[in-house]
């Protein structure tokens, strides 16, 4: 592409000089718009495999499959059998129907299982120091049929079949271990195990005590408790804190519901108190949310964080990690957990304040919604894992 500037000799129509400027570019229009896709399901019994075919960018393209065991095919949407378990990379090269220089290819690894013995036996356990019971919640999975069988650690025939016992009673204190066996129904050699270390304390944990004073709206709550590790705060308005005896400004008036749980971690208890407070004073100004920051992988430390944003209200039960770019909403939940993280793939982990883990989660990002109507009245973490780390929430399941 050339310009020519042409000089006139003032006051004349003489060209006095010519100035030739010349760049060169490229056109580079690649029409090609064709992405190669899809999503393998693994039939474990008869080592086979079946594909969803998901290449979009062009209505009409050929599909050629390679198994990665010598195999091939032509079809839109085959199906495989392999002859041995193993490790296979499976590839897909498409071509656009009307420009055969078109093409795309991708490819994954699957594995196909020696065994299909799918069962996963997992609980959480939380102990009733006052009645010496333990509370069992039953999160195994794996097979569409399984037996179940409950080990308590206390004799040789206490035991119980049911998928889900509610809880045992245990005589004297001590420590116990819990096992709970899983069985495929129609394999009884695919069995898994899990176990806990159950402590029943011979003196119960310390009992929540407090007493507060207030100025319109902001109240400063004393804890009075005698003994614990760590505390827990519900003010009634959808917001908290893990503070000893801290202060808390209502946005409203009106009658709150507030909560001190103190957590033992030598006699492995939890103990609740409530009492209501009255908010008599209309609340002006800007307002302050806690919220659980990173601190280097320490789960359930705290920090403020100034809210500008109406939609980010407690009220609204958001709870956000904002260094880390993480929340999770309602906080508190009764059934299900809304969790909003970064674009890059994480895995989550929904863990007790022991630190056991659940729940997990693999190959998430953005967006992910989290049944947790199994989980028992508590405090809970959100753990995000990702290529920055570990970074964490907290919530309270109702």
């Amino acid at each position: 592409v050339c310009l020519t500037i042409k000089r006139f000799i003032p006051g004349t129509t003489t060209v006095c000089k010519d100035t030739v400027i010349c760049r060169t570019v490229v056109i580079n229009c690649n029409s090609c718009n064709l992405h190669a896709g899809f999503t393998p399901t693994i039939i474990c019994a008869n080592k086979k495999v079946e594909i969803q075919n998901g290449t979009y960018g062009s209505t009409c393209f050929t599909s050629k499959w390679s198994f990665g065991d010598g195999s091939y095919s032509t079809d839109k949407t085959p199906s495989h059998t392999y002859a041995n378990a193993g490790n296979y990379s499976i590839c897909l090269k498409v071509t656009d129907c009307n420009d055969t220089t078109c093409t795309n290819t991708i490819c994954k690894t699957v594995e196909i299982p020696a065994s299909c013995c799918n069962v996963h036996a997992y609980f959480g356990a939380s102990i009733n120091c006052a009645n010496k019971k333990v509370e069992v919640v039953n999160y195994s999975y794996g097979d569409s049929c399984m037996t179940y069988k409950w080990f308590w650690g206390d004799g040789n025939n206490s035991y119980s079949n049911d998928k889900n016992p509610g809880y045992h009673v245990y005589s004297t204190a001590g420590t116990y271990n819990l096992c709970l066996k899983v069985t495929k129904c129609n394999d009884s050699s695919c069995v898994n195990y899990f176990c806990k270390t159950i402590v029943i304390p011979s003196t119960c944990c310390p009992t929540p005590t407090f007493y507060s004073y207030s100025f319109c709206n902001t109240f400063r709550f004393i804890n009075t408790t005698v003994g614990g590790t760590s505390f827990w705060w519900s003010f009634g308005d959808s917001s908290w804190t893990s503070q000893k005896s801290p202060l808390h400004s209502y946005l409203r008036t009106g009658t709150y519901t507030v909560c001190l749980t103190v957590f033992d971690s030598v006699k492995h208890c939890t103990t609740t108190v409530c009492k209501t407070v009255v908010v008599h004073c209309s609340w002006t100004g800007n307002f302050h949310s806690e919220v659980p920051a990173s601190d280097g992988g320490t789960i359930g430390d705290a920090a403020k964080l100034s809210q500008g944003n109406t939609d980010l209200t407690p009220s609204k039960g958001l709870q956000m990690n904002n260094q880390a770019g993480i929340s999770a909403y309602p906080n508190p939940t009764n059934n299900y957990l809304n969790i909003v993280l970064p674009g890059s793939s994480a895995m989550i982990k929904i863990t007790d304040v022991t630190g056991a883990v659940l729940m997990q989660f693999e190959n998430v990002s953005s967006f992910y919604k989290v049944d947790v109507s199994n989980l028992a009245v508590g405090i809970y973490f959100v753990n995000v894992i990702n290529e920055n780390g570990t970074q964490s929430v907290r919530f309270m399941k109702n």
